[in-house]
Formats: C-alpha cells, sequence, structure tokens
C-alpha cells in the first residue's frame, strides 16, 4: 500500500476528531521529515485548505510529489481555460516548485459541455511545459465520474473509500477506472477521524447511527483488531495507487505507516452505509 501525506489539517481545522487544530508549522516540518524517513514521497493539499500551500512552500517540500487542487468555485467572467492557468500558477507559486504531479479540480460538476475544450487547452499546454504531470478531479460521489470517463486528458481521480462509504467499489467504478488507466487516490479512509473514535466519544449528531458504531466496535474488541490497520485493510487493493492520509503529529504518522505494512493481510467488517448524511462529511453540518 503507497500512502500520500493529506495536509488539509496543515492549513485548517480539520476533522471531526481533531483535537489540535491547525498544526503549528513546527509540528508541520517533525511530519514532513518523518514523512521522507517513511518512504512517504506524496503530499497531496488544495488551494482550499487554509495556507496549507504557504506552510508546504516555506518547509521546502519540493523533493515531494505534489498533488493539489484549483479552488472549488470559478471566478465569474473569467473563462475556465485562463482561470485555471492563474490557479496553477498561483499553486506554484505557494508552493514554491517548478512543477506539480498532479493538479485536480476540487468539483467535478466544473466540467460541462461549456469548458471542456477550455481544460484541454490549459492541460496540454500544461504538460508540454513541464508544469503538470497529471490532472485530474475529485470527486465526492461516483456518478460524478459519467461526466470525466471519456476524457483522456483526465488520468487521476481522487475519491473518497471507507468501511462505510463503498460506494466507488460497489458501483463498478473502481474497476472502470483502473480499466481506462485513471490513477485512483482514495481519501477519507479514516472518514475525518470518525471511524477512530471511541463510541463514548461519538459526537452526539451521530448518535442516530450508534447500531453502526456499536457493531465496529464489538467487532475490533472480538477480533482484538487495530482500528486503523483495520481501516486501511478497508481500502488495500491493487486497484488503488495511493492511499491519502492526514495526521496531527508525527507519532500518529508512524503509527498509519506502520499499520499500512500489514493492512492488505487483514480482515475488516461489513459496515456499508449508504446514508449519505453520514458517508458524506459534507452533509455533517446539517445533521
Amino acid at each position: 500500500m503507497k500512502l500520500a501525506l493529506g495536509t488539509a489539517q496543515f492549513g485548517l481545522k480539520y476533522g471531526i476528531s481533531n483535537q489540535k487544530g491547525q498544526i503549528t508549522l513546527s509540528d508541520a516540518k517533525d511530519i514532513l521529515d518523518t514523512a521522507r524517513e517513511l518512504g512517504i514521497n506524496m503530499l497531496d493539499t488544495a488551494s482550499a485548505y487554509g495556507n496549507s500551500e504557504s506552510f508546504l512552500g516555506e518547509l521546502n517540500s519540493r523533493d515531494f510529489q505534489i498533488v493539489t487542487k484549483a479552488p472549488p468555485h470559478i471566478k465569474q467572467g473569467v473563462s475556465m481555460e485562463k482561470w485555471l492557468k492563474s490557479q496553477l500558477n498561483i499553486s506554484l507559486k505557494n508552493l514554491r516548485s517548478p512543477s506539480l504531479y498532479g493538479f485536480l479540480l476540487h468539483k467535478a460538476n466544473m466540467i460541462h459541455s461549456g469548458t471542456v475544450k477550455e481544460i484541454i487547452k490549459m492541460v496540454n499546454e500544461a504538460r508540454d511545459s513541464g508544469l503538470i504531470k497529471k490532472f485530474g478531479v475529485s470527486v465526492y460521489n461516483p456518478e460524478e465520474l459519467d461526466v470525466i470517463i471519456h476524457i483522456k486528458e483526465i488520468q487521476l481521480v481522487q475519491a473518497p473509500f471507507n468501511l462505510l462509504d463503498r460506494r466507488l467499489e460497489k458501483s463498478g467504478w473502481l474497476q472502470r477506472l483502473y480499466d481506462n488507466g485513471i490513477e485512483v487516490h482514495l481519501g477519507s479512509v479514516f472518514l475525518q477521524g470518525l471511524l477512530l473514535l471511541k463510541n463514548h466519544l461519538l459526537p452526539a449528531q451521530f448518535m442516530q447511527w450508534r447500531g453502526i458504531f456499536r457493531s465496529w466496535e464489538d467487532w475490533l474488541q472480538k477480533s482484538e483488531s487495530d482500528a486503523i490497520q483495520t481501516c486501511l485493510a478497508g481500502v488495500s487493493d491493487r486497484r488503488v495507487s495511493r492511499v491519502v492520509i492526514g495526521v496531527e503529529s508525527a507519532r500518529q504518522l508512524r503509527q498509519v505507516a506502520d499499520a499500512a505494512l500489514f493492512a492488505s493481510q487483514s480482515t475488516f467488517p461489513d459496515l456499508t452505509c449508504n446514508d449519505l448524511n453520514l458517508i458524506n462529511p459534507v452533509n455533517w453540518r446539517s445533521i
């Protein structure tokens, strides 16, 4: 299993289980140094992650492969081609990097009949100039992939996948992406840390699903399994290129990296849930 280090915590108070808030520059440096030591060579960030890109630039992260995302909303009155070029240049400047491994659209709905030609033109120019290696899109629902599967310039997709949210696999999209040679990066593997919380620490808003979390905790106890390793086992798949994980400290990163070594040999329970209010964190604000 190849890990990529997610850096939302570098610029935001990110994650339902986050007790520290946005991490400090010193902690971020320790995390990056530990990633290097562990052989983790890819960082995942986004312009929407607060000052995460600037943090990474200040910390001299050019030795990592970096994937970032353009903002989720385009500026009104600007062509998609011009806007993407501008956002790419801003990210490169913030990151203090000459090029990116991946440059993604933050939302698939930014691709439609009126923007496809402009996107393709920008992507080809950026590749020819050596500014990006791969262009892609971040999705929140596998159905969004219907829009992009036939666009050959899209070579990378980031999508949520975890013990509760199995849509990418059950819909057949994981296999379809693999068959089309599109690189897959999985996010939300711990569901923003929700799957690592003890039952008695669950926020009140999640009590309506307490049966699922009780089953999860019972399974861990009966099987004497580690939650981190089991979550990683649930996303261990030869069709996946990277599993993006976020941490708050170098110690946490070591824990995850150690668990990843044995994830493919571990079992995991069927906790599949189709309730979007639970499996899509975007909806948590309204529950």
